[in-house]
């Protein structure tokens, strides 16, 4: 028997589209019902002609490629998280690699339907978010921090099994400029950092964990997708 379970996903952020759905004089909170429980949560990139872009201050990183992974077990979930992982990239028109290393992005459930707060959070000890240039002296840490943004989706119409499109819009990170070839001068704080995009949401059934895999040195186990299943924003 398919299960409904609310989970909160990712949107990765900010309001491009905020819809209230009024119930008794209040707003419904937020949530998506999944087909399937236990269910893997994936998100990616809409469209690699629209890249994601980061921008802080006069440097921008540019990905083709961007997903989202996470899964979710149980009913009327607050509190999710989904990993980001990134390729394809160009900081200020080089080669450039995003280095998640171990943070995530947590989303919790606000007021207004379809709203979530995004953190970014759950970092490898002693790591930050990486966005480095592979040919200049230039690299952008990001650290932990939120609420970062919130983050709202929509239903894709006629879509089968359902699923979503999360409008990207994460705005006021906090971040530094390090090396002596980023368009900041060494050493920057800068507090308004932004990261917008288009990603396409969607659920499949859990299989477990995969075998153990390292990227830049972080060690993780990815999850083993089965069969689609339906995800709806509600």
């Amino acid at each position: 028997m398919i299960r409904k379970l609310r989970v909160l996903t990712l949107a990765l952020a900010a309001v491009l589209a905020t819809s209230a759905v009024a119930a008794s004089g209040a707003q419904a909170a937020s949530s998506l019902d999944v087909g399937e429980t236990p269910s893997v949560i994936t998100g990616a990139i809409v469209n690699a002609a629209a890249p994601h872009v980061w921008t802080f201050g006069k440097d921008t990183v540019k990905c083709e490629v961007a997903n989202l992974e996470g899964t979710f077990t149980g009913a009327n979930v607050t509190e999710g998280t989904l990993t980001g992982t990134y390729a394809k990239c160009k900081i200020n028109g080089t080669a450039a690699e995003v280095r998640m290393n171990g943070c995530k992005y947590t989303l919790t459930n606000t007021p207004a339907a379809f709203v979530f707060n995004v953190d970014i959070a759950q970092c490898t000890t002693g790591k930050l978010i990486e966005l480095k240039s592979l040919v200049v002296n230039c690299t952008i840490t990001v650290k932990e921090q939120g609420p970062v943004a919130k983050a709202t989706m929509e239903n894709v119409a006629g879509s089968n099994p359902n699923h979503v499109v999360a409008n990207v819009a994460i705005a006021g990170l906090h971040s530094v400029a390090d090396g002596t070839e980023c368009l900041e001068p060494n050493g920057t704080t800068l507090a308004a950092g932004t990261l917008t995009g288009k990603t396409t949401v969607k659920a499949f059934e859990d299989l477990g964990l995969g075998a153990e895999k390292e990227e830049f040195g972080h060690k993780f186990k990815p999850f083993l997708d089965g069969a689609q299943t339906s995800l709806v924003s509600t």
